[in-house]
């Protein structure tokens, strides 16, 4: 189904393939009324820097101003979790900070 030009819509962007999953798993959950108005793109080959890059050039190159940008990004160095959600969460944070 394509997207509404004249409505606001998502584009959501996952860093990883287990964010790519958890869209999917979102945009089941929606109404049906609204599942139209996201779309979920493939991970991005690259981690953390080729998703922050893919996301600001579509952004860059949007012309379309109901269409929004949503990167699922965990700013750690690795394309996937570890499954530990302490370590991700403090590989996050340093991230963050190195980054400010």
């Amino acid at each position: 189904m394509g997207l509404n030009r004249k409505k606001d819509h998502v584009t959501i962007i996952p860093e990883d393939p287990i964010y790519w999953e958890y869209a999917k798993g979102f945009l089941r959950e929606l109404p049906q009324k609204l599942q139209g108005r996201f779309e979920v793109m493939e991970p991005f080959p690259g981690g953390v820097d080729a998703c922050l890059n893919g996301v600001k050039d579509l952004a860059k190159n949007n012309r379309n101003p109901h269409r929004h940008f949503l990167g699922l990004i965990d700013f750690d160095s690795k394309s996937e979790p570890t499954g530990d959600a302490e370590r991700d969460a403090a590989l996050t944070a340093n991230r963050i900070e190195a980054a400010e």
